[in-house]
């Protein structure tokens, strides 16, 4: 049959038949199912914005604050500290629907010269795409990655970042589902300079994030000034994703409708400043700073 095609069509049908065979034996042949997991004592996915909003000077600051994240030398002692086995991390970008990529696959690591490594193809990677925004398919991309990779974590984290609400779908369907899988999800909200719509769109961006995104044993929120800012609210989050300061015990998982404490940090430069929230059965209670009501 391709003896019939012209020749640009058949350099345009085989790269592609082989991504469609790799697709269709990852999801077909799990790590599990092949005896081939390898234990972690972390499985973290860090899910990077790339829609629309995000300008190319912005997501430069993003992608040189995670560059340097990993060279920090208080990232690479968490990194040694989380446990015998290492934490397996890979990179993902995303923007709308169908707009999801690995750009830095899973990776163990477990000491400086591995998170140098890492931090380098981080930063050698380039912008997938730009587009709409789309946080279930962020949540539904990154769980499949974390179930079809080849490791076993003790823990197992999605990390999203972004600077704008869900514009495609609603985000609680698959938020849930991954907890009820076993999967944190944190969130980093970026506040941008560029797109200023006043205090208003700030808390709306925070409780969607606060209320419909993040969930799961030790989820919480932490928030950037401005993508300016993006490089030491990163370093933060990885530090405390890391360490898993909060997590819950990783032999007692989460469900969606009893969630243990969720501590959320909606101003990073005045330290842990906002609200304790504890989802059960629908009912959010919250404390301020001081421990009002």
């Amino acid at each position: 049959m391709l003896a019939n095609l012209p020749d640009f069509k058949i350099r345009w049908c085989i790269p592609r038949a082989r991504q469609w065979v790799l697709a269709i034996f990852t999801f077909c042949v799990s790590p599990a199912e092949a005896g081939a997991e390898i234990p972690a004592d972390l499985e973290l996915v860090l899910a990077i914005d790339t829609s629309t909003s995000v300008d190319a000077r912005e997501f430069a600051l993003q992608k040189q604050g995670l560059y340097e994240a990993f060279l920090h030398p208080e990232v690479v002692r968490a990194i040694r500290s989380a446990g015998e086995n290492g934490v397996a991390v890979s990179v993902m970008q995303w923007a709308g629907s169908y707009q999801q990529e690995t750009v830095v696959d899973w990776t163990l690591l477990r000491d400086e010269a591995s998170a140098a490594a890492f931090a380098a193809r981080i930063g050698a990677a380039p912008r997938a795409f730009s587009g709409l925004t789309d946080i279930a398919g962020v949540i539904r991309y990154s769980t499949a990655s974390i179930e079809g990779n080849a490791y076993a974590g003790k823990r197992r984290a999605i990390d999203i970042s972004g600077d704008g609400t869900s514009d495609i779908a609603r985000c609680e369907e698959e938020r849930d589902l991954a907890v009820s899988r076993g999967v944190t999800i944190n969130g980093l909200v970026i506040y941008s300079d560029d797109h200023d719509l006043g205090a208003l769109a700030v808390l709306n961006l925070r409780d969607h994030y606060a209320f419909h995104v993040i969930g799961g044993p030790g989820a919480f929120l932490m928030s950037a000034e401005n993508f300016e800012d993006f490089r030491t609210a990163i370093r933060r989050k990885l530090l405390r994703e890391i360490i898993g300061v909060f997590a819950a015990d990783a032999g007692n998982p989460s469900t969606a409708t009893d969630v243990p404490e969720i501590i959320t940090d909606f101003d990073m430069n005045q330290g842990i400043s906002a609200a304790f929230v504890h989802r059960n059965d629908q009912r959010i209670s919250k404390r301020g700073p001081d421990g009002d009501q």
